[in-house]
């Protein structure tokens, strides 16, 4: 029983401690902020009283700047050389294999090879690429068996 009680005059002494904080930081009257720090003038005035400093040349340190001489323009890129791996023709949803010196690529119509190759159309004989704006045809290479069944 006496714990209660001392647990109620703790909170009842907490609870007035608390009121009259919040009285204080409501209702208590405040000073008056300071003026505001002017240096504008005093460094002015200090600026004034320092001696000159003295216009003492320094010595060269580096040479003087001269730009880099203009870099030639780069030879142009030869053109890429394609080989035809594999075809399948199919209409619209023909693809085929090509190896290039970046490797093989599997291609549809439509897609870009390199920097300049455009995949024009897909055919039986071979894939349509347009480079620089001349079309070129990509065949399978003849090999003396392929000739042989060209002529039968």
């Amino acid at each position: 029983m006496r714990a209660a009680l001392l647990l109620v005059l703790l909170a009842a002494g907490g609870f007035a401690y608390g009121g009259w904080a919040l009285w204080g930081a409501v209702f208590a009257t405040r000073a008056a902020p300071p003026p505001p720090v002017e240096i504008g003038d005093a460094l002015a005035e200090v600026a004034r009283r320092a001696a000159p400093e003295p216009d003492a040349p320094w010595p060269a340190i580096f040479d003087a700047y001269v730009p880099d001489p203009p870099k030639p323009a780069s030879a142009p890129r030869p053109k890429q050389t394609w080989r035809l791996v594999g075809l399948v023709a199919g209409g619209e949803d023909a693809w085929a294999i090509l190896s290039g010196t970046g490797g093989e690529q599997i291609v549809r119509k439509g897609d870009t090879l390199g920097v300049a190759a455009e995949v024009v159309a897909i055919e039986e004989v071979g894939v349509r690429l347009r480079q620089d704006g001349e079309e070129t045809l990509v065949g399978f290479d003849k090999t003396p068996r392929s000739l042989l069944a060209d002529l039968i």
